[in-house]
């Protein structure tokens, strides 16, 4: 039974190390490559294959027992997969975590970054255009709509003038109006 499999692998109280940089938070994060390295081979030595299989609109990652066929999965949604390179990026990051999710390892610490964000969102401070990407890719689900939305509301408030490409603009009125939706505050 794949549950009794998976409580084995987790006496082997394997970590994984955060090996590769992430330049956007001078921070470290674990790579695919060293999951895979980590677990495949425990995890066949118990019998347990793992299978990770693209979708239209995600990747399931199945942890299967071959004596019994017993799994478990995880599916994980594609965000913002408009282009081969985003599909890739999204897979690389889907099949990592998942595999991260499904089998208790230890974690990067995305939510350090989400948190700076949702502070800078919550005091309605300006943001830099690496602050706003940052913005767009940790923001709850309910803010990026948001950051969306501003923008268009902002771009349709101040037509378009000749602007110097390396200023962003329009970014306190993001900075409102995530802040407004999160604190549940009317827009």
């Amino acid at each position: 039974m794949i549950t009794k499999k998976l409580l084995e692998f987790q006496k082997l109280n394997i970590k994984v190390t955060k090996d590769s940089d992430n330049p956007y938070f001078k921070s470290k994060y674990v790579n695919l490559n060293e999951v895979l390295d980590k677990v495949k081979k425990p995890l066949n030595d118990l019998g347990v294959v793992i299978i990770q299989l693209p979708q239209e609109k995600g990747l399931l990652t199945q942890l299967i027992d071959t004596e019994d066929d017993s799994k478990v999965e995880c599916f994980m949604p594609y965000v913002e997969a408009t282009t081969a390179q985003k599909l890739g990026s999204n897979n690389t990051y889907n099949r990592r975590y998942s595999l991260v999710t499904l089998l208790g390892l230890e974690d990067v610490d995305d939510d350090g970054n989400a948190a700076s964000v949702v502070a800078k969102i919550q005091s309605g401070q300006n943001f830099t255009a690496d602050e706003y990407e940052d913005a767009v890719e940790y923001a709850p689900e309910e803010a990026f709509g948001a950051v969306k939305q501003a923008n268009k509301d902002y771009r349709a408030a101040n037509p378009p003038v000749k602007r110097n490409p390396g200023i962003q603009y329009g970014k306190k009125a993001t900075g409102e109006r995530l802040k407004a939706v999160l604190n549940n505050d009317e827009l």
